[in-house]
């Protein structure tokens, strides 16, 4: 009603949607992330497309977390999480090649995360 009542305010989704986190309901937390993108104060900014993408692919909906995590690689190419995010879903959804490049990249980004993208690439391999 809150959010009604402000004229829909982006503030107001990204307030409810971490709310909706901390108590465990994802599926509120991804689609108020989703409803916030709508404003272009936040729109501009790849983290809130990464915390889109995050919660999208927490809930199983693949195509919007792919989606939000290429809108976040676009905005900010040189963020290591925004590619080891990428690499999840491509590897949940069955995409293995595409997966190991982007947790590569990840490691080449920042060098201190290649054990982590080793594990995850050795997990490729048993999926």
């Amino acid at each position: 009603e809150a959010i009604r009542l402000s004229g829909g305010r982006a503030q107001y989704y990204l307030s409810r949607a971490k709310s909706c986190e901390a108590v465990g309901d994802f599926s509120c937390s991804a689609w108020d992330y989703f409803s916030a993108m709508d404003w272009k104060d936040i729109s501009d900014y790849a983290s809130y497309y990464y915390l889109l993408g995050s919660e999208m692919h927490r809930i199983n909906e693949p195509k919007y977390a792919l989606d939000a995590a290429n809108t976040a690689l676009k905005k900010d190419p040189s963020n290591p999480d925004y590619y080891e995010l990428q690499g999840r879903i491509q590897a949940d959804a069955g995409k293995p090649a595409l997966a190991k490049k982007d947790f590569q990249k990840m490691s080449s980004l920042s060098p201190a995360r290649k054990p982590e993208a080793d594990s995850l690439i050795e997990q490729l391999k048993k999926k």
